[in-house]
């Protein structure tokens, strides 16, 4: 068990899973709070995700830079996507009382927000130092194939995230059901689409 805990990609996990979890249940994070911390983690996730392209880049004799810059682009236009998207449809949801919806966001980000931001970064970045950057991984990696496969990965992602949110307001489910159905969504992804797009780039 200690062995399993001390796998970054097990932390990722217990991270993803049990702060939402012990924010909904112990400090009273509402539906919103916790679709801001999968945003915030998004976005994490893309800064950690552009720095193993750019190592993959850096060390690769026929890399092209439009490539990266490509990356770069389609990385933040999805993620403007899904955030404007989850924005107008809670702005929508709570349209009797939006001075409340944003007194809500503005004191989660003065009271836990500014701790959380590089909380979830470092432990991506811990993540990728144990088992991308130290092993050498990014020396076997196919850099254009990595650029390809990592954006098909980022439109399921977005798509899967518009669908959600459209279906948790539409449906009006209840907080604990939008709960799981957030951690579901998320660490699915992560096993079944993420793992199986980087396999295609890897070569080892």
């Amino acid at each position: 068990m200690k062995e399993k805990l001390r796998n970054p990609l097990i932390q990722q996990y217990i991270l993803e899973i049990a702060l939402p979890v012990v924010g909904y249940f112990f400090f009273g994070w509402s539906i919103t709070i916790i679709a801001v911390f999968y945003l915030i983690d998004f976005f994490c996730a893309e800064i950690a995700r552009n720095r193993r392209v750019f190592k993959v880049y850096k060390h690769t004799t026929k890399a092209k830079q439009n490539a990266f810059i490509l990356s770069l682009l389609a990385g933040g236009f999805l993620f403007a996507i899904s955030t404007a998207w989850t924005w107008w449809n809670f702005e929508v949801k709570h349209a009797g009382n939006l001075e409340s919806f944003y007194n809500e966001l503005i004191q989660f980000m003065k009271e836990e927000g500014w701790l959380i931001l590089p909380l979830v970064y470092f432990v991506y970045h811990l993540k990728d130092v144990m088992t991308f950057y130290a092993p050498r991984r990014f020396l076997k990696r196919d850099y254009l194939k990595m650029v390809k496969f990592q954006i098909i990965e980022l439109s399921v992602l977005t798509g899967l995230i518009l669908t959600g949110v459209f279906l948790w307001r539409y449906l009006e489910l209840g907080d604990v059901l939008a709960l799981m159905s957030f951690i579901i969504l998320k660490i699915g992804f992560d096993i079944l689409v993420a793992r199986t797009l980087d396999a295609k780039y890897t070569t080892d």
